[in-house]
């Protein structure tokens, strides 16, 4: 499967590599445990929102404690799109590592 690089205007994101087509894994692991409750709560409704009530199983606050990756899939380019602008404020200020198609996605600053 081929591959692109995405920029989306208006976030901090460095270029993304991403797959070409419709599907898009996901992997999203907590860095800081100070403010898990609500991080967990903010990453859960963005993974909802974005891969449907599949994308939340597994994402509990005992395997966020632990440090464990949290996998999914987003099955449109437009719901990856949105994800990737939620949680973009988690991953400027460090709180949690993102994984997209198997690339680690960095910010600029």
């Amino acid at each position: 499967m081929g591959s692109r690089q995405l920029s989306i205007a208006g976030t901090s994101y460095s270029k993304i590599d991403v797959w070409n087509g419709e599907y898009h894994d996901v992997a999203v692991r907590f860095r800081k445990t100070t403010t898990l409750v609500r991080d967990r709560g903010y990453v859960h409704v963005c993974a909802q929102n974005a891969g449907g009530f599949s994308a939340t199983r597994r994402l509990t606050l005992a395997r966020a404690m632990r440090g464990k990756w949290h996998r999914f899939d987003i099955k449109r380019r437009d719901l990856a799109r949105r994800f990737l602008i939620e949680i973009e404020p988690l991953v400027a200020l460090g709180v949690v590592d993102l994984k997209f198609d198997g690339g680690r996605v960095r910010t600029d600053g």
